[in-house]
């Protein structure tokens, strides 16, 4: 499992708050792929993943903002995305690049899909490059899309059921949401200076994170907690190496001010130890209601792009055998 997530459960864990449960909008436009154990950058130079003839999809008054945070050399991904998000509604969705360094395939590509933001910041994980690239995609939401009740960051290797995750986040009554996969163990931060998750004790101090939700299923704040943490510099002030572990800190500085944040657990998996031959096999897609599903593969992601019906194989798209 990696660093950042210090091996958190496979799936999310209790947290006092209301807990997103399977509801009758749950769609079958989903599959899965072949099982490996190689490395994301093996699968990306190995993997050879058709051009989409398909955009994401861009909502003329969008109930959610979905940021897909991609990088160089991802393109791969970016097609098979568009697939897994293609037919979804009420919803704008935009893959999140920086424009450091540049990648001119990336621009081209953009001329074609215009589904690219290239957003001013540096790709990386060190010096908190990476809770930069968010606190930059959250200002570029505000900015653009300032009517839009929901923000949602996501990584360009996850399947995302969005309808479901649109109607949990519709049932709540408090302005103040915060939603993903969220662990509320004691995490410890990292004070190793030779890790990419270093965490200097100057930014934050404290021996332990408060409850966050995982980065790379992703996690939504409504549009009230986004101006919030604006309003108080949180950003600034908090500018943690670890992007989903600065969120945690973010939405408990809000708290601090008083406010109180509904905190709603999605059902789903952070991927890093999820086996899924064994996990899916001799099940339908009836009986598939995970709502966030992160380290799925490219061939994986084109094969969830397609339209099952509730009683075919949740392994059609499996090679379990080799």
């Amino acid at each position: 499992c990696p660093e950042s997530s210090q091996c958190p459960e496979m799936f999310s864990d209790t947290v006092t708050a209301r807990v997103a449960k399977a509801s009758p909008l749950a769609a079958m436009p989903l599959s899965m792929g072949r099982h490996s154990e190689a490395s994301d950058e093996s699968i990306h130079r190995d993997m050879e993943v058709p051009a989409a003839n398909v955009s994401l999809p861009h909502a003329p008054k969008p109930d959610m903002f979905v940021a897909v945070f991609s990088a160089k050399f991802k393109e791969a991904r970016r097609h098979a995305a568009r697939w897994a998000w293609h037919g979804a509604r009420g919803v704008t969705v935009k893959f999140v690049m920086c424009k450091y360094p540049q990648d001119v395939l990336a621009i081209t590509e953009n001329e074609k899909y215009k589904d690219i933001a290239f957003i001013d910041c540096e790709e990386g994980y060190r010096s908190g490059l990476l809770t930069r690239k968010l606190a930059v995609t959250m200002d570029y939401y505000r900015t653009n899309y300032p009517t839009t009740p929901y923000f949602f960051k996501t990584d360009d290797d996850t399947f995302v059921r969005s309808n479901e995750l649109l109607f949990e986040l519709k049932l709540a009554k408090n302005p103040y949401i915060y939603a993903g996969l969220i662990y509320t163990h004691h995490n410890v931060p990292n004070r190793n200076p030779k890790s990419k998750w270093y965490q200097p004790s100057d930014v934050y101090p404290e021996r332990y994170y408060p409850a966050s939700a995982a980065g790379g299923p992703g996690y939504v704040l409504s549009k009230a907690l986004v101006a919030q943490i604006f309003n108080n510099s949180l950003p600034d002030r908090y500018p943690l190496t670890n992007e989903d572990k600065a969120v945690g800190v973010w939405v408990n500085k809000v708290e601090e001010t008083g406010l109180w944040v509904d905190k709603i657990k999605v059902k789903g998996t952070d991927g890093y130890r999820l086996n899924k031959c064994m996990t899916f096999v001799n099940r339908t897609w009836s009986e598939y209601d995970l709502v966030l599903h992160h380290k799925v593969h490219p061939k994986e992601l084109l094969c969830m792009g397609r339209t099952w019906k509730p009683h075919d194989s949740l392994s059609q798209c499996f090679s379990c055998l080799d």
